[in-house]
């Protein structure tokens, strides 16, 4: 216990001392907190996609703050940001699905209370049944004068509002719509299933979906946007590159994961996808409903709907408009 315990304390003080530096080295730079260390690729897609979005717009340098040190010494992170606009990384962890998740934001809101703080588009998800845990979101929420929330879908943003009606509420995309999506003319062959298995999954047809397919005479691989392993600044990209091409190199995804639709789009990948508990694969799927080659998937149509996506058009969306309101948000900041 005692090892474990020293070991942890390293580890936080060379996350801080990260921080410290970056802090000192760069001159215009943000700060994202909340990002992740955990295999939750959508997650690091998400952050990617945040310092891409950082870099290309505003000429800045993300400095990310991990939801783990985040949690343990946020005195000594406030001494090292002072006043400095703070952002939180965007995702699907608002709520009481992922409680750790909110308490770090909650925390970051107390002892940020001067500084002006954006949440990057998200999913919320209250628990009707949980009103204390929900209550006290609402306390923190509101107490703070110069906090703003993106929402990355409609459902989201029409449920906070109606939970935080004093709280400043915005909408726009999950980040990683923001890249743009790309064919790389790969030899695409067989079927990527890509279900969850955490406590958002609400699917539970997966046999009945593999028999469909195996029926259509299609090759099956089973997949996930979550790995068994932690993700580091040094090898994102790398792990972020080798799924997506695992992506492009099906011939078709079905999906219930959220990222697992958005990576078969930017990937040009026909897809079928499956909504989750927070409703917000459905929600966020209306960003990309006319490009053709994604559907939601209806049981009575399930193998029509393949034929469709498999020999549909592919057509360009253009989301540039719809991120429009986060960028004008991050030039008020004042970020430099």
């Amino acid at each position: 216990m005692a090892k474990h315990s020293i070991a942890r304390n390293m580890f936080n003080y060379i996350l801080l001392a990260k921080v410290f530096l970056e802090t000192i080295i760069n001159k215009n730079k943000v700060y994202i907190f909340g990002s992740p260390i955990h295999g939750n690729l959508g997650d690091h897609a998400i952050l990617q996609s945040e310092i891409i979005f950082f870099e290309k717009n505003f000429n800045v340098h993300p400095i990310a703050v991990e939801s783990y040190l985040a949690k343990r010494k946020i005195v000594a992170l406030k001494k090292i940001i002072r006043n400095h606009a703070v952002f939180i990384h965007g995702g699907g962890f608002m709520g009481t699905l992922w409680p750790e998740e909110e308490e770090m934001l909650q925390q970051v809101i107390k002892t940020f209370k001067d500084n002006r703080i954006i949440v990057l588009p998200q999913t919320c998800y209250f628990e009707e049944r949980n009103t204390d845990f929900c209550a006290k979101s609402k306390k923190i929420y509101e107490s703070h004068n110069n906090l703003t929330f993106f929402m990355r879908e409609k459902n989201a943003y029409e449920h906070m509002k109606k939970l935080f009606p004093k709280c400043d509420v915005r909408i726009a995309p999950d980040m990683v719509l923001s890249m743009k999506p790309r064919d790389e003319y790969r030899h695409r062959d067989g079927v990527l299933c890509c279900f969850r298995k955490d406590k958002e999954k609400t699917f539970n047809q997966n046999e009945e979906i593999i028999e469909t397919i195996e029926k259509l005479g299609k090759e099956i691989r089973l997949s996930d946007t979550v790995i068994d392993k932690k993700v580091f600044d040094r090898n994102r990209k790398k792990v972020l590159r080798r799924k997506m091409q695992e992506f492009s190199d099906s011939e078709l995804v079905i999906t219930d994961r959220l990222h697992g639709m958005v990576f078969a789009y930017l990937t040009k990948t026909p897809c079928i996808v499956m909504d989750n508990k927070s409703h917000k694969v459905h929600s966020l799927f209306q960003w990309i409903s006319d490009c053709g080659y994604v559907k939601e998937y209806k049981k009575e149509t399930f193998a029509k709907d393949i034929r469709d996506v498999l020999s549909s058009d592919k057509k360009e969306i253009d989301l540039e408009r719809a991120f429009e309101p986060l960028k004008q948000a991050v030039r008020q900041a004042s970020i430099k």
